[in-house]
C-alpha cells in the first residue's frame, strides 16, 4: 500500500512540475528528486538490533512548486511521513487549481 501511494505522489509531483515548466523555464536540475531516510536506534538503545526505526524522513528537492527548494516530511513510521508528504502535495495542487 505505501509503495503504491508513494509512486502515486511522485507522479502527482511530476505532473505539477511539468505544468510549471510549460509556463516558464526557470528550474533546477534536481526537480522532483526524492530521498527516503530511516534512522534506527544505536547500539546502546538496542543492543540486540531488534527495535523498529526511530523515524522516517521523505525529502523532496523541488524549486518550481512551493515556496522553498527542499522539503522534509518526517514521521515515526513511513506511513506517517508519507501522509505528511501527501498533505503538502494536496495543498500545492489546490493552489495550482485556484491560481
Amino acid at each position: 500500500m505505501s509503495n503504491d501511494l508513494f509512486n502515486s505522489l511522485r507522479k502527482r509531483v511530476f505532473a505539477m512540475i511539468e505544468k510549471e515548466l510549460a509556463i516558464g523555464d526557470c528550474c533546477k536540475s534536481y526537480e522532483g528528486a526524492i530521498e527516503v531516510a530511516v534512522e534506527y536506534p544505536n547500539y546502546f538503545e538496542d543492543e540486540k538490533a531488534e527495535k523498529a526505526p526511530c523515524w522516517y524522513c521523505i525529502t523532496l528537492h523541488c524549486y518550481v512548486i512551493g515556496c522553498g527548494r527542499h522539503y522534509d516530511f518526517k514521521g515515526k513510521t513511513f506511513t506517517e511521513a508519507l501522509n505528511k508528504f501527501e498533505s503538502q502535495i494536496d495543498q500545492w495542487e489546490r493552489r495550482h487549481i485556484d491560481g
